[in-house]
This record gives structure tokens, sequence and C-alpha cells, in this order.
């Protein structure tokens, strides 16, 4: 459920690009591979992006020279009002809780050179303007490695014969735990 918000709305309210000055790159976004979608007190956006080389003097970017110009994942979460009784209704200053679990695990994937998983690049927090759907509370901006293959969903995942599921899931359960000996999760599907 979106709640009332959309591509458009995302659009205004995100930076299109995204500055990372500890690593001397911006990351611009491309398209969106997923609605805006708001669950109770954080809205979401998934885009494809690009790592592009800062311009200090007008606050765009170039791609950058070296031909190191792949595609990546930004993910942009966005502090919303809840709407259940005793939920969060003020401005925080981010990422939510779940926000830093998933932090958590996608630096441990890169830590431990998980293959089959996404690894961290960068993330970062903003505040949100009067545009938001919070004004003052966040915005948090994840930028991860983009995954080969197709999406679950895209294959209809919940329609498949039940063998087949299990078989994506026996392979997704070691890698996600990081195990010594992973399967490569592409070969399930």
């Amino acid at each position: 459920m979106n709640h009332g918000l959309t591509l458009e709305d995302a659009d205004r309210l995100l930076d299109p690009i995204v500055d990372f000055p500890e690593l001397g790159a911006a990351f611009e976004r491309i398209r969106p591979i997923t609605d805006f979608r708001k669950d109770d007190a954080e809205a979401r956006v998934l885009y494809i992006c690009r790592r592009i080389q800062p311009d200090a003097t007008n606050g765009t970017g170039a791609a950058l020279a070296d031909g190191n110009d792949d595609l990546f994942v930004l993910k942009c979460k966005v502090q919303a009002p809840s709407v259940l009784a005793g939920g969060l209704t003020t401005p925080i200053p981010g990422p939510s809780e779940h926000t830093k679990d998933e932090l958590k695990a996608l630096q441990k994937f890169s830590d431990t050179r998980s293959p089959g998983l996404p690894h961290l690049i960068a993330w970062k927090t903003a505040v949100q303007d009067q545009r938001g759907p919070m004004p003052g509370g966040y915005i948090v901006y994840v930028v991860m490695t983009l995954m080969p293959g197709q999406h679950l969903m895209d294959l209809k995942f919940w329609s498949m014969e039940d063998a087949l599921r299990e078989e994506i899931r026996d392979a997704f359960t070691p890698a996600i735990r990081c195990d010594e000996a992973q399967p490569d999760l592409f070969q399930a599907l």
C-alpha cells in the first residue's frame, strides 16, 4: 500500500544525485524499480543508479571517465507519520530500527564478501524539507550492489510449484547466514 505516495512525490522529495564526499563520488538516480510504497511509519522506493564523479562547481555530475560506470541500487527510505494508534508521529533523526538492521546485514555481506547477496556501498541520512510527508523527519539513502538475475516476484515465486520454491529457499538460507560453503543463489533459478 502506498498511502497516496507516488513516484512523482519521490522525484520532488529525493535528491536526483546523492553525494558521498567521503567516497569522492556521487550516485545519480536513473530509473525507479519499485513504486513509492509506505508501510506504517516509513515510505521507500528503489532506483537503479550509477556512480558519477561529482562536480563541485555546479552540483551536477559526470559519468566516471575510468569506465567504472557500473549500475547500483539506491534505496531511499523516508519517515512518514504512523497511521497506527500510538505510532510515531514526530520527526526522528533516523534511520529506523528496521533500516539499522538492514544496514548491519548489508555491511556483513560486504565484510564477508558473500556471493549472491547485495553489498553495502554507502549510506547517509538527510532531513526532509516541507515537501516531505513528515517535515523534519529523516531520509535515508542506501547504495548497494545490483544483483544479477530476475526478481522473484517477476518470476511469480508464489505461483511456483512447492518443490521449486523450497529449492530456492534452500539455496537462499545458507547465503543469508553467510555460511562458509555458500551456494550460488542464481544456480537455483
